[in-house]
């Protein structure tokens, strides 16, 4: 009865060892990703004689968010992606000679601005998965970083009260060779499907043709990937 019980325990860990490892499908998967980005501030600088009050200055963005979609392939602890994403950055203060225009609000009078940047990219991603020894655990860090190409639009607008100046109301667009560095992890609902947690550090390499810098993104990421080979 003993010998019995013993044997029925062993059985019972090595079942629930075997439930619970976790063996990821290798091969082809794709998913979408959501984010929430965080622009940091750039020198300003118009390409043609305007008014003093906006030669040059700082221009502050404000908080909004990207969308995209990936196409990926697992090889063991590696992955490479293929990934498209759209960014979208606002405008949210421009500095200038000891003043601040602000964007749109309720209470706002006299001078202010609109616009944003707006960033499309197609990214080739690798990742390093860090699969703990036993694959007991669900959750997986991972580190990665990409390299691709982007294109930028910047649109700004200057208002007096309601009217539009047009020698400032300019837009200009930028491609570029862009890089970024990405760590996060992967939560695993069980071998085919995952979700990952992600903060991604992205930028061109060309300042743009109207703000004097490089696009800039910092963004904390949501993606939901699945396995294509579920047979």
């Amino acid at each position: 009865m003993n010998r019995l019980c013993k044997t029925g325990f062993l059985a019972l860990l090595t079942m629930n060892s075997m439930a619970y490892a976790l063996h990821p499908v290798q091969g082809l998967y794709g998913g979408i990703i959501l984010g929430f980005n965080y622009t940091p501030s750039t020198n300003f600088t118009l390409p043609t004689p305007t008014p003093p009050l906006i030669a040059e200055g700082a221009l502050n963005y404000g908080t909004m968010g990207q969308i995209g979609g990936e196409l990926g392939y697992r090889w063991g602890k590696y992955r490479f992606e293929a990934n498209y994403f759209y960014n979208n950055s606002p405008y949210k203060s421009l500095e200038v000679n000891g003043s601040t225009i602000f964007a749109p609000s309720i209470n706002t009078t006299g001078y202010r601005i609109e616009g944003s940047t707006d960033t499309g990219a197609v990214m080739f991603n690798a990742f390093f998965d860090f699969f703990s020894s036993d694959l007991s655990s669900s959750l997986v860090p991972y580190i990665g970083g990409g390299i691709g190409y982007a294109y930028a639009s910047n649109n700004f607008k200057l208002y007096d009260q309601e009217i539009v100046i047009d020698q400032a109301s300019l837009k200009a667009h930028t491609t570029s060779p862009a890089g970024q560095a990405i760590i996060g992890a992967s939560y695993f609902l069980d071998d085919f499907t995952f979700f990952g947690l992600d903060f991604r550090y992205f930028t061109t390499t060309a300042n743009s043709k109207l703000l004097d810098a490089r696009v800039q993104v910092y963004s904390l990421n949501l993606s939901f990937n699945g396995a294509f080979n579920v047979a």
